[in-house]
């Protein structure tokens, strides 16, 4: 990856065991906010080997929405990473897709509504051909998600953030960028997460595929202030085994309605459909005591198998407002070669039960199992 991935500025483009018992930390919230709680929807696109086409559901019991196909500029075949999120404050999410590895990258963000396209922009050098990862969050405090693109393959483990209330005008603003993971040589990519912890944003970032379950989390602020360099909130730690080399998926949300973002760890690419749920004040509150989450099982609110164990493709995780009394869920997406399921569990569900049962399961794209990416 050539240095033009690290260059900063403000760009401008138009266009039981398991789980302790957790009925006191895992109920539901009566009063969130959307950043804590994600959006009522949630966006679907295909992995390797599927179309160009992306379906909105509504969290509520997974109803389809509609159908976009998304109009990239090269003929996508490595797959369509997706999120969903309202940058238009509307009350409708807005779509983000972004392409998969085998083409020139590319972002496009759509609108919720019209399926007009909103923005189309490269945040990375027109040579970059390994894919790309998105996710939301609200960084920068305007109340507005913003957009956080990470690359997949060969890509170096960059974070680039973009204004989400600019996005809804058709503007690409630049908030900062910046290495996610102390290793500038890896070259697996990166994902990330957005979160709210004691009232500060943060950027959760793990290794991509090929990488170990390594996770650091950055001080939102200074990632806000376009710092190269951002402070790190705790200590890297690892989310699975240190054996593994398949990196983590990632989402946040407040699942326990204590008005913080919890943290959610997906198993990558070559694992097992394994999620993990913890206590992201816990986990901010004891940085420095732990290497591992294994090494404080007082921050785990869930930890479980969401499909078959003898998949290996790992498994995508989001976080939802699923639109019951205002509790946010996880909705999870088959992993690379496992189907194209998608299933949804509220936060009650976790709480009762190792094994819980979902609110809504089922076959996006039936006859297809290359996997499914949900944002």
């Amino acid at each position: 990856m050539s240095s033009q991935f690290m260059h900063r500025t403000r760009l401008r483009v138009i266009g039981s065991d398991l789980i302790e018992r957790l009925e006191d930390r895992l109920t539901p919230a009566a009063s969130q906010i959307p950043t804590l709680i994600g959006a009522s929807q949630f966006a679907v696109g295909e992995d390797a080997g599927g179309g160009s086409t992306v379906q909105v559901y509504n969290s509520t019991l997974g109803t389809l929405r509609t159908t976009f196909t998304v109009p990239f500029s090269s003929n996508v075949t490595g797959g369509i990473r997706t999120a969903a999120a309202d940058f238009g404050n509307t009350g409708v999410a807005d779509v983000v897709a972004a392409t998969g590895p085998g083409v020139t990258n590319q972002v496009v963000v759509l609108d919720g509504t019209t399926g007009a396209v909103l923005d189309s922009f490269q945040p990375f050098e027109t040579t970059f051909t390994g894919g790309l990862y998105v996710t939301t969050g609200d960084v920068n405090g305007d109340g507005i998600p913003d957009l956080v693109v990470t690359p997949d393959q060969t890509g170096g483990p960059v974070v680039a953030v973009y204004d989400g209330a600019s996005l809804a005008r058709g503007q690409v603003t630049q908030i900062d960028r910046f290495f996610g993971i102390n290793d500038p040589s890896f070259r697996g990519g990166a994902r990330a997460a957005v979160a709210n912890i004691n009232n500060e944003p943060m950027v959760v970032v793990a290794a991509g595929f090929g990488g170990g379950p390594r996770v650091a989390i950055y001080d939102g602020n200074d990632v806000a202030q376009g710092l190269a360099a951002p402070s790190e909130v705790v200590p890297d730690f690892f989310a699975f085994e240190t054996t593994l080399r398949n990196g983590v998926y990632l989402a946040a949300g407040d699942l326990n309605g204590d008005g913080n973002s919890d943290i959610v760890f997906g198993a990558g690419p070559g694992g097992a459909p394994r999620v993990r749920v913890e206590n992201g004040q816990t986990l901010i509150t004891d940085g420095g005591t732990y290497t591992s989450l294994d090494d404080i099982p007082s921050a785990q609110l869930a930890n479980f198998f969401a499909g078959n164990t003898n998949n290996t493709g790992g498994i995508r995780v989001s976080v939802k407002n699923l639109g019951i009394g205002g509790q946010a869920g996880i909705v999870v997406g088959s992993g690379t070669g496992d189907g194209s399921t998608v299933t949804g569990y509220t936060s009650s569900s976790l709480a009762i039960s190792t094994n819980p049962s979902p609110i809504f399961s089922f076959n996006a794209f039936p006859g297809f199992n290359g996997g499914v990416f949900v944002g």
